[in-house]
């Protein structure tokens, strides 16, 4: 690590989980090799932060190309265990003037950091398409909520809408997402080429622009890049918070009861 502040701060929430198929290899290690690949790296200096729960030793990797500016962080001890309390920690410990978070069990294109930071200039917040993908890597379909491992913004947008919630247990996301909405900052949402903007959207579009626009000022504003797939990788791991609401009745009522209380605080599902 050098002694001036990084341009970036990636912070990667993480549970540790071993990625299926790969010999007790981690989740982890691919999210650290998909930042070492961004192309933005060429110009701009970073700091990746991981993000663990409190008391869990930081883990022993193989040998990459960001060693030297990768950092673990736990979560206090008097703090809820999860993702919450665990990105709050790592961001109080961020000194990038420009802050993104990848989920390690997701991954980035070589060319979102350079993107998103370009597009950032025009606005506050930037946010991804995502290409949702099984856990051995087969395409199953493009989401465009959007969902943290595709977010890119200004480290003093986090300090003014403020942290993640950590009563919540699945929802931190979308909570986060809807005080953002409140604040009325400017949005862009990067998607891949081919995507329709000049011609009839099919009906899930419509959907997901009808919420990006309810309640704006400003609605969010769509960037088309040039690859035709989603700048950001997102894995359905079945062992993640997706795969434990879909699978197990305490974490699917747990899950429910969240959004309904997130509808009635901001009227609607935040997107």
């Amino acid at each position: 690590m050098t002694d001036s502040a990084p341009d970036f701060s990636v912070i990667v929430p993480s549970r540790l989980q071993e990625r299926p198929g790969h010999n007790g290899a981690l989740w982890l290690e691919r999210a650290l090799e998909t930042i070492a690949h961004q192309t933005r790296l060429k110009k701009s200096s970073i700091e990746v932060l991981v993000a663990l729960d409190a008391g869990v030793a930081p883990p022993t990797l193989p040998p990459s190309a960001i060693d030297d500016h990768v950092r673990f962080v736990n979560a206090p001890s008097d703090r809820k265990a999860g993702q919450a309390s665990a990105v709050n920690a790592a961001m109080a410990a961020a000194t990038g003037e420009t802050i993104a978070m990848l989920e390690d069990d997701d991954a980035w294109k070589p060319t979102f950091l350079e993107t998103a930071v370009e597009v950032l200039a025009g606005c506050d917040f930037v946010s991804s398409s995502q290409m949702l993908v099984d856990q051995n890597g087969l395409p199953l379909e493009v989401m465009y909520f959007p969902t943290p491992s595709g977010w890119v913004m200004r480290r003093s947008l986090w300090d003014e809408i403020g942290g993640f919630n950590g009563n919540l247990q699945f929802h931190v996301d979308v909570e986060w997402i809807g005080r953002l909405n409140e604040s009325r900052k400017r949005r862009v949402h990067l998607v891949e080429a081919g995507f329709p903007l000049d011609r009839p959207f099919l009906e899930e579009h419509r959907r997901w622009l009808a919420h990006l626009a309810k309640g704006q000022k400003d609605p969010v504003r769509l960037f088309q890049h040039r690859l035709p797939v989603p700048l950001v990788i997102r894995t359905q791991n079945e062992d993640g918070g997706t795969g434990r609401i879909r699978h197990k009745k305490e974490a699917g009522e747990r899950s429910k009861k969240e959004m309904a209380a997130l509808r009635r605080r901001f009227g609607d599902t935040p997107w």
